[in-house]
């Protein structure tokens, strides 16, 4: 199954994390308007945008960039990854190049092909700077407006440090499309099935927990459901499918009261770890909302600062020389036609 999943790692915070992807075996393509981001990266396949030289936590620059040249983006993603079925763009929200980028190729990606597109994406921990939460919520509104979207997993910068997330979430994927290699006669999970976790719209975690007793288990999952790298999940007991793998038999209704009831559930065993895949949950909205606490605590702030870039300026109406007599202009004999030169350029 890892052959038919490919990754385009966007900008800084995607090509770190497709990094570590990429030397796990999976296909990526890397792209950023920073010519010098990319030349860091040690990756197969690389584009640079085209007249990109970085931007700088401006969504909007990106996204001009990307309207110029979006065709060779196109081509590039269909000719790198051409055998990968899944592909997933992974970005940061908070981010220029990613945020102003993803939105507008997964659209464009969806509606050319026929191939499933999801992402893997980063919302800014609470302490990052308010451009960065404003790039959050713009991204992030876009994204939720695409309705032909595959599984969207979103990492918390605010849980733990970016670069031990970058990690485990990379961890916990490999896992998940490990599930189908338990096999037991109690029940089993097909490709297919997962197959179709990951390729469910909406928002979907990964987790693992270890216990071997049926009463601490139930517990455990919970917990994994709370204590992990992605964003807290929405608490309206809306889910599509839920994907169990088990090191011990569980009562699924104490689950169900905490998660809600699932459109189906999958359920294997495990003599390792016990791992969960909850796909189709609601996009988390209270995560969002936290952001736009942030810009609305800071409204005036925010207001105040983009006004004074618009309008700084010294004032010049004061001519300190006015009193001073000014010498009359002589007549140097000399006269050029200006047209006539720049006619020649």
């Amino acid at each position: 199954m890892k052959r038919k999943i490919g990754f385009v790692c966007i900008g800084q915070a995607g090509g770190n994390i497709g990094q570590i992807l990429e030397s796990q075996g999976y296909n990526c393509l890397f792209i950023n308007t920073s010519r010098e981001d990319l030349d860091t990266l040690n990756t197969k396949y690389r584009y640079h945008i085209e007249g990109g030289e970085g931007c700088n936590h401006n969504r909007e620059k990106a996204i001009s960039l990307i309207k110029k040249d979006y065709r060779r983006v196109l081509e590039e993603v269909q000719d790198k990854l051409y055998h990968q079925q899944l592909i997933y763009l992974v970005f940061s929200t908070g981010g220029g190049t990613g945020s102003g980028f993803a939105p507008i190729l997964l659209e464009a990606l969806s509606s050319t092909t026929n191939k499933s597109y999801g992402c893997i994406t980063i919302l800014p921990a609470f302490d990052e700077p308010l451009k960065a939460h404003m790039n959050a919520f713009k991204c992030y509104q876009e994204l939720s407006t695409i309705e032909k979207l595959a599984t969207v997993f979103t990492l918390d910068n605010e849980k733990l440090n970016k670069f031990t997330i970058n990690t485990h979430f990379v961890s916990l994927f490999n896992t998940a499309l490990d599930i189908t290699n338990h096999l037991d006669t109690r029940g089993n999970i097909d490709k297919a099935e997962l197959w179709e976790m990951l390729n469910t719209r909406g928002n979907a975690i990964i987790t693992t927990c270890n216990s071997s007793s049926s009463t601490n288990l139930t517990s455990s999952i919970i917990k994994s459901w709370e204590q992990n790298v992605f964003a807290d999940i929405e608490r309206d007991k809306s889910i599509v499918y839920m994907g169990l793998s088990l090191t011990a038999d569980i009562n699924l209704d104490d689950l169900k009261k905490y998660i809600g009831n699932p459109l189906d559930v999958f359920k294997n065993y495990n003599r390792d770890q016990t791992v969960t895949i909850l796909s189709g949950l609601s996009f988390p909205k209270a995560r969002i909302n936290k952001i736009i606490d942030t810009l609305n605590n800071n409204k005036d702030t925010i207001k105040k600062n983009i006004l004074n870039s618009k309008i700084n300026k010294i004032d010049t109406s004061i001519d300190w020389l006015d009193d001073i007599e000014k010498p009359a202009s002589k007549d140097t004999g000399i006269h050029i036609n200006l047209e006539e030169i720049f006619s020649k350029y």
